[in-house]
């Protein structure tokens, strides 16, 4: 077997591709180049996937859903909705929310009112930067309110205390975060959403903040960074830690519920 073979067949292994370019200076390789991949395929029965067929991970679906809302894309959802099938994603009624919600109107330009999307940061707290980026920050002046909107994506519609319980430290610290960004802005003059969205089903959770010592929390963060041990709170929210196979505790809840 030649080495051009060798190179199709390993361009096929590691690319999924469905076509493969070959560059003109292979000369007359370029119809042998075709010919063993062809016999790659046949070889190995690759069944080499188009785009569109590819399974796309909850975490990239997820990824395109929120990069559609930020941009107001809503033919890019029903795009997705064809492409993963409505098994999994169903558009219209993400579609119907943000063309009636307040929250996802564009700025009007009268300067009463300013949108921010993926707006990342880098603030200090108690020693440490704390670094994230909000989905969506609106701005009214009028009514001299700040709005937190936060995208969850989940297989499955979620409980309004799973919501909660998840991510409540989350929003805390983004209102921190606002509150450093914009000087003069308290907790009092923000609100905070998160909008739980699962196949056909969407969702609105407001977040009440101020309910977290952000300062102790990030301290005991630093401690845990720095060698100490934590102490384990083993809970629902087992299910989605990516430590839970190397958490005794995590391990054992989750055993203790699969039994129930």
């Amino acid at each position: 077997m030649s080495p051009w073979k060798y190179f199709v067949i390993l361009a096929v292994t590691f690319t999924g591709a469905a076509e493969v370019s070959i560059n003109s200076s292979f000369g007359e390789e370029k119809d042998a180049g075709s010919a063993y991949l062809a016999d790659a395929v046949r070889l190995f029965q690759v069944k080499i996937p188009s785009l569109e067929q590819t399974q796309l991970s909850h975490q990239e679906l997820g990824s395109l859903v929120h990069a559609c809302l930020e941009k107001g894309d809503y033919d890019g959802l029903k795009e997705i909705e064809l492409k993963v099938g409505a098994a999994r994603f169903v558009a219209e009624p993400v579609i119907s929310w943000a063309l009636s919600s307040d929250w996802m109107v564009p700025t009007r330009g009268q300067g009463d009112r300013e949108v921010w999307t993926e707006l990342a940061f880098e603030i200090p707290i108690a020693g440490q930067i704390l670094v994230g980026a909000m989905d969506r920050i609106v701005a009214d002046s009028q009514k001299n309110i700040f709005s937190i909107i936060d995208f969850k994506i989940t297989e499955k519609p979620k409980s309004v205390s799973a919501l909660t319980e998840a991510y409540q430290a989350q929003i805390e610290l983004y209102g921190f975060a606002l509150t450093v960004l914009e000087p003069g802005l308290t907790l009092q003059n923000i609100q905070a959403l998160l909008v739980n969205i699962s196949r056909g089903h969407i969702q609105t959770v407001p977040i009440g903040l101020g309910k977290l010592n952000l300062l102790q929390l990030a301290e005991l963060s630093s401690e845990i960074v720095n060698g100490k041990n934590g102490v384990p709170r083993p809970g629902a929210l087992c299910r989605m830690c990516e430590f839970r196979m190397s958490c005794k505790e995590g391990s054992d809840s989750l055993s203790f519920l699969s039994k129930d």
